[in-house]
């Protein structure tokens, strides 16, 4: 059902497979939602995959059948309460360098043109 959903602003041009919307899961607090589908979503980079298996473990481990909220004041001096189960993940989280969204090199007609026409010129004086 993924492939039916395309973004309005890729009406008439040719669209790519990070496109593609898909389906966010509604909870209790909040409804379901459509939204692009992220880049890193299918093979996401070392960094990500680091950061993820960090996450899981120190939350399987460490933040199980912890219930209620604790006080906590945070860098802007600001109280806030916090679930039980996320206090060991602050605690614990290493920090991991985000990855940069990759950019695609963008070349002018010209320079287009210019390159082939380049190639053409090295074929034919080979031949």
């Amino acid at each position: 059902m993924e492939s039916l959903f395309k973004l309005k602003s890729q009406d008439n041009s040719q669209s790519s497979e990070d496109d593609v919307l898909h389906w966010v899961k509604g909870s209790n607090r909040q409804k379901g939602y459509w939204r692009r589908r992220p880049w890193i979503y299918n093979l996401p980079p070392p960094n990500h995959r680091k950061a993820r298996a960090q996450f899981g473990k120190i939350a399987h481990v460490q933040g199980r059948n912890k219930f209620g909220k604790q006080l906590i004041i945070d860098k802007n001096g600001v109280e806030k309460e916090i679930p039980l189960s996320a206090v060991p993940l602050m605690e614990n989280m290493a920090p991991v360098k985000p990855v940069e969204v990759p950019r695609i090199p963008v070349v002018s007609a010209s320079e287009r043109l210019r390159k082939i026409s380049d190639l053409l010129a090295a074929i034919s004086e080979s031949t």
